[in-house]
């Protein structure tokens, strides 16, 4: 797990609540630069990546199982994420698999 400065994780967290949607399209990303700095941008775009790509055995688990384990990933990975985050992320995570 790799430590990230205070300000930095706060700003991904206000980033995400402000941005993210169903998705992370380019011209969030781009508008989240704009707003919060490259390293936030490509710091959201890491955590994004990490939700939408949990890997699920659809042939054993069901759409609350992968989202329980989406949420356990993050978690691990970065602690720091807030609630909200977390939400938003696994929000994404159920609409890349809809």
């Amino acid at each position: 797990m790799t430590a990230f400065p205070a300000v930095l994780t706060d700003r991904v967290n206000a980033a995400l609540a402000q941005h993210l949607g169903l998705w992370l399209s380019e011209e969030k990303c781009a508008a989240i630069q704009g707003s919060y700095g490259f390293e936030t941008s490509l710091l959201v775009k890491q955590v994004y990546e990490t939700a939408v790509s949990v890997t699920v055995d659809w042939s054993t688990q069901t759409m609350i199982e992968a989202v329980a384990n989406v949420r356990h990933t993050l978690q691990h990975a970065y602690p720091w994420l807030e609630e909200s985050s977390i939400q938003r992320l696994t929000s994404c995570f159920a609409y890349a698999w809809k």
